[in-house]
């Protein structure tokens, strides 16, 4: 204090610079022990991207890679109704694709399913190029069968016992069958038990519903069996039980085979499936083919 009894200004500033500087060191040794304060990144939408994001497919024939097919485009993005794009339809970062080609002349295809990234995804994908395979039926006599529901020269003799008959589908060179669905009908359900189709793959299955039989006096069963493809030819037995005590053949009995290709399709509730027939019945299928034949 002055002589005056007053406090000097100068010890007033003197005080004040010390207990902002004890401020300031105590805020320090508070911020040391918080640790260093961490700003968060500002969020970016899933979406954003600096170029067009979009899908760069390649489709090539599967049995000659240097040819390449140009299919139709469906697909159902994040899961929404069928669109068709192109390699320009700008899409988004993140979308789920799911995808399925067509072309004529091809068996229809369903892509594995993608999460696109930013920019441009490229992918290479195959179809198998298709058409109707053919059916060779031999007799129990080993005579090749007229193909001809009102028969011709050669037909299936009649028999009280099981008729096992040598069945061939031929394939054609660079093609593929795709997996076929084969129906087989008896006109005469009186003479005939069951009909049974056998070889590498097949299994039974039910009678598309779209099929329908030549008369209310027909038995018909489907069978499932693998593609057949570039060239190859397989062999299968078509059986045919008569009921106790009846001959086939004693009656007018005429034998329908006949087959169905499956391939991709877009079902009624907008997935894609693989198939001959869609959830309504509706067919679905690639190609058909048939041999017919008289037992008398």
């Amino acid at each position: 204090m002055n002589k005056q009894g007053k406090t000097s200004p100068a010890i007033i500033i003197g005080v004040i610079t010390l207990i902002a500087i004890a401020g300031l060191i105590a805020y320090g040794v508070t911020q040391t022990q918080l640790g260093p304060k961490i700003r968060p990144e500002p969020s970016t939408s899933p979406t954003a991207c600096g170029v067009d994001t979009n899908i760069q497919l390649a489709v090539i024939n599967a049995f000659s890679k240097g040819s390449s097919v140009s299919p139709t485009i469906n697909a159902k993005i994040n899961g929404g109704a069928t669109q068709v794009i192109t390699s320009s339809t700008n899409l988004n970062p993140g979308d789920n694709v799911e995808i399925l080609l067509n072309a004529s002349d091809y068996l229809d295809t369903i892509l594995p399913k993608m999460t696109l990234e930013c920019g441009q995804n490229s992918k290479t994908a195959e179809m198998y190029a298709t058409d109707g395979i053919t059916f060779r039926i031999f007799n129990s006599n080993n005579n090749l069968l007229t193909d001809s529901a009102s028969g011709g020269a050669t037909n299936q003799s009649s028999s009280s016992s099981p008729i096992n008959l040598q069945v061939y589908l031929d394939s054609k060179v660079d093609q593929s069958s795709g997996n076929l669905v084969v129906v087989i009908e008896s006109t005469n359900t009186t003479e005939v038990d069951s009909i049974t189709l056998s070889g590498s793959g097949v299994e039974s299955i039910d009678v598309p519903e779209f099929y329908t039989v030549a008369g209310a006096g027909s038995v018909a069963k489907a069978f499932s069996v693998p593609a057949i493809m570039d060239g190859v030819s397989k062999d299968f037995t078509l059986t045919l039980n008569p009921e106790t005590g009846q001959t086939i053949g004693s009656g007018e009995n005429v034998i329908y085979v006949t087959a169905y290709s499956e391939q991709a399709y877009i079902d009624t509730d907008g997935t894609y499936k693989t198939g001959i027939e869609n959830a309504d019945g509706t067919a679905t299928y690639e190609d058909t083919f048939d041999f017919d034949f008289m037992i008398v």
